[in-house]
């Protein structure tokens, strides 16, 4: 992990087939995953020797406290209740326990603007986007992925400390896959961009939001009240 870490095991949210978590197994004393496909859970296991969990986190039917680092790389965008996952990662996570959160950095005025004169001017591409600068949703079938929420980077330190945990790192996620080609050179130069930008200015230009999260000692009062009630 290429952040602030705790000493013990990891729980990654949203594993896929596994990757990370077969990089990230020499660093921890114990590495675990959840996910969805099954085809993923199966490929995991025959690829990299990994046992995940099939299913969402709000399945699992685990002790609190049972993690001392939790990761969700390009999870929380597509779960019905953001706040609910981020409850339970606070639930499951050990004392000043680390959460790790990377989302897309969808919502940005100057993008939206960008998108929406593209479009005025013939790009299809950009035909079906709203003032908001986001694609309208359709359930066509013609969406690779559809994001049920969209976070800025205040958005996302909000709702991580109205649950109870202090934001200890905030930057840009290199969500890109690394290779030589022209494509690749321009995803460096965008991702090295956007990192100096947030650096000097603290904004975030570019496509995603990273930041490392620490559960406090004690439970804030809004996510108790929401158990009790």
């Amino acid at each position: 992990m290429r952040s602030k870490s705790r000493p013990g095991n990891l729980l990654d949210i949203g594993a896929g087939i596994g990757q990370f978590l077969d990089l990230a197994r020499r660093n921890f004393t114990e590495v675990w995953g959840t996910e969805v496909s099954s085809s993923a859970v199966a490929i995991a296991k025959e690829k990299y020797g990994l046992e995940l969990f099939h299913g969402t986190l709000d399945s699992l039917c685990l002790p609190a406290e049972s993690f001392d680092n939790i990761t969700a790389f390009h999870v929380l965008e597509h779960v019905p209740n953001p706040r609910m996952m981020i409850e339970k990662c606070y639930t499951l996570l050990r004392s000043t326990g680390i959460l790790v959160i990377a989302v897309p950095n969808d919502y940005r005025p100057m993008k939206a603007r960008v998108r929406m004169i593209l479009g005025r001017f013939g790009f299809k591409k950009y035909h079906g986007v709203t003032r908001s600068g986001l694609p309208r949703i359709r359930l066509d079938g013609s969406m690779s992925e559809i994001h049920l929420s969209h976070f800025t980077p205040k958005v996302l330190l909000h709702l991580l400390e109205s649950c109870g945990f202090s934001v200890v790192m905030a930057s840009v996620d290199p969500y890109f896959v690394p290779n030589h080609g022209l494509d690749g050179f321009k995803q460096s130069v965008r991702y090295k961009l956007g990192l100096l930008v947030h650096a000097i200015m603290g904004v975030n230009i570019y496509d995603a939001i990273w930041m490392v999260a620490q559960k406090q000692h004690s439970e804030p009062e809004v996510c108790m009240r929401r158990r009790v009630v």
